[in-house]
């Protein structure tokens, strides 16, 4: 009268087999989508600056490019791999980026880093080289501006010239006057000159308590006066200002704090007018120097720069980093 319910198919070993190893795979692959999320959240910060150096290399505008600067500078050492591949892009504004990003750090690696730079091809990225070694503020950078004056590379050796104006020590003042008075290259003398009164009036008066027969700054001023040598070409402190005029002219500030475009001159000149600038400038008002120049009007003025110089009492403090970016947008 009652049907028998028809009992289930008995399951065969191979079924019973893969029943009994689905959730083995289901346990592994959740315990590797784990395994990924905690590599993701602990390499976050690397991740995010891959991607922000990428984009940075992708884009041209000066806004845009100031944004994943300030983004790279807020992750620190985690952005140091991605910047590395930047600093052999094609583009020199990029390049220039990735200079500023390594010279708010201050390794061992960035600063040999950023030595290399100091040989590149554009004249930006070298001189900002030589600034972000200035303003690390090591005994291993200074050496690397110091050692560079004697490069065979005349780019090299004028932008380390141009780093050391920012360096305020004895060290570089010594050594802007070898290279002031000493080297063969008139570029090289000028930029040194020009380097060599920005350190005056930084230091002021503690320069010439260190004058002795390896550096006398105020000397070393006086006879560059006389310097026939020709070369062509702004030096770092003239770029800087025409910088600034540009911006003044343009209202683009956030562009020029990224990366500056120096503007360049093939007007051929003497050391010598950079000498009577940078004496106009020490002396606060212009200076005609007689010419020729006798033994007396040069002791003359010699005691006029002293007076002024020990006028400066307080040490004027250099910043110890570059600037510090704004947060990035969220």
């Amino acid at each position: 009268m009652f049907e028998t319910p028809e009992q289930p198919a008995p399951i065969s070993h191979d079924e019973a087999s893969i029943r009994r190893a689905q959730p083995l795979w289901f346990w592994a692959i959740l315990a590797a989508m784990l395994i990924a999320f905690s590599l993701v959240i602990v390499n976050r910060d690397v991740i995010r600056a891959h991607w922000w150096a990428h984009k940075l290399a992708a884009c041209e505008d000066r806004s845009e490019q100031t944004y994943y600067i300030n983004a790279l500078l807020n992750v620190g050492d985690a952005a140091d791999n991605a910047v590395r591949h930047l600093m052999s892009h094609e583009r020199a504004d990029v390049r220039a980026a990735a200079v500023l990003v390594l010279g708010h750090d201050s390794t061992p690696e960035d600063v040999a880093d950023l030595a290399r730079m100091l040989a590149d091809s554009d004249r930006d990225v070298r001189e900002s080289a030589a600034r972000s070694l200035a303003f690390l503020e090591r005994a291993e950078a200074t050496a690397v501006l110091i050692d560079a004056l004697d490069s065979q590379d005349s780019d090299a050796a004028t932008a380390a010239a141009a780093g050391l104006s920012h360096n305020a020590s004895l060290g570089a003042l010594a050594a802007l006057c070898r290279a002031a008075s000493e080297d063969q290259r008139p570029v090289v003398r000028a930029q040194a000159v020009e380097s060599l009164a920005a350190l005056l009036t930084t230091l002021g008066g503690e320069a010439l308590t260190e004058e002795g027969p390896q550096c006398r700054p105020v000397q070393i001023l006086i006879a560059a006066l006389t310097d026939n040598g020709r070369f062509s070409g702004m030096l770092a402190l003239e770029s800087e200002i025409a910088a600034a005029r540009g911006v003044a002219a343009t209202g683009n500030a956030s562009a020029a704090g990224a990366i500056p475009t120096t503007p360049h001159s093939s007007a051929q000149r003497r050391v010598g007018d950079v000498a009577r600038q940078s004496v106009s400038m020490l002396l606060g008002e212009p200076h005609k120097v007689p010419s020729p120049l006798s033994a007396e009007a040069a002791a003359e003025l010699a005691d006029l720069l002293r007076r002024r110089i020990a006028d400066r009492p307080v040490r004027i403090e250099m910043p110890t980093t570059l600037p510090t970016a704004a947060s990035p947008r969220p």
